[in-house]
């Protein structure tokens, strides 16, 4: 039996005169749509990125997607500058997407992802948790899940804030001000009996 490899420890040490780098990318805010069709969700978000820093930065951003037994792996997948609709290139890993974003410091970049998702157990859930890594509150978070008529929200968490109706689809709508999140977006439905 071949035994094996070294591994491989990194320890980062403090050397005197020599400073990592400040990390100055912030993620300052997400804009959420949800659209329910039966058995599949639409979610479009936009994403605002703020650098606090005096030059350019680059930053590796992980984008985490929910894969669980009742919600495979999205069908589709896109990501946009938002200003300008470029496409921009990620790359697919098994629990979500990579791409590198450039924000600069005179002004705030906005990012637009796009996904589609089947829900067979008509169940969305969409993580938010993850945004305790930036280690800040986002400033603005706002959630607006559409369904329509033939469809029934039985539960949302967090609990929606208010609600409208649009031709025939409800739109409920959340929004939390320096927001950090303690569990996700969790949406549940059912078909209307008429």
């Amino acid at each position: 039996m071949k035994s094996p490899g070294p591994i491989l420890l990194v320890l980062v040490v403090s050397v005197p005169g020599f400073r990592l780098p400040a990390q100055t990318v912030e993620f300052a805010g997400e804009s959420i749509n949800v659209r329910i069709h039966d058995s599949t969700c639409e979610l479009e978000g936009v994403y605002t990125f703020r650098n606090s820093g005096p030059s350019p930065a680059d930053r590796a951003i992980f984008y985490p997607l929910l894969r669980t037994g009742d919600l495979p792996y999205p069908d589709s997948v896109a990501v946009m500058d938002d200003v300008t609709g470029d496409r921009m290139h990620f790359e697919p890993a098994r629990e979500g997407i990579l791409f590198h974003l450039e924000v600069r410091p005179e002004r705030p970049r906005r990012i637009r992802i796009w996904y589609r998702q089947q829900t067979p157990a008509r169940r969305f859930e969409y993580i938010l948790t993850t945004t305790r890594s930036w280690g800040k509150p986002l400033d603005r978070a706002e959630f607006h899940i559409q369904i329509p008529e033939s469809l029934r929200l039985l539960s949302c968490s967090p609990p929606c804030d208010t609600r409208e109706q649009v031709d025939r689809v409800t739109v409920y709508h959340v929004l939390k001000r320096n927001f950090m999140p303690v569990s996700n977006l969790a949406i549940t439905w059912k078909r209307r009996t008429r």
